[in-house]
């Protein structure tokens, strides 16, 4: 279906991040939203969600909002931004600018990025592809 966009997306103060419908999103390991290069920094790279923080789910009901809004028009210093599908158990990647078709899932099932426990909600993961965040 279409979305209709009914508020505006607003470049918070707090460096490296985007606001979306009254919500902060962000990388990790920090980087601009504005970067147009795909980093070449996360091979072997585990980062830590702080607390309270979570992957953006693909059942979130904001989540066409979210790729066109926050992943589309964002490099983020990523080829591919790593998403959650807790229904699936999976981890679908979608493309950034500096890659692909911005906003559209790339794969449905995102091998280069791994939770580092067993968890329902893991909290730790690591990263096995340079340009992935």
């Amino acid at each position: 279906g279409h979305l209709r966009l009914t508020g505006s997306v607003v470049v918070q103060e707090k460096p490296h991040t985007i606001q979306c419908r009254g919500r902060t999103f962000t990388v990790l390991p920090a980087a601009s939203p504005y970067s147009r290069t795909g980093g070449r920094d996360m091979q072997g790279v585990t980062v830590t969600l702080p607390h309270g923080a979570t992957v953006v789910d693909i059942s979130d009901p904001d989540f066409e909002e979210i790729c066109s809004h926050v992943i589309a028009p964002h490099g983020w210093h990523a080829c591919i931004l790593s998403c959650r599908n807790a229904k699936a158990n999976t981890w679908p990647a979608y493309s950034t600018p500096t890659y692909g078709a911005a906003g559209t899932c790339y794969s449905e099932h995102w091998i280069w990025m791994w939770p580092v426990s067993d968890s329902p909600l893991p909290t730790s993961f690591k990263f096995t592809n340079n340009s992935a965040r």
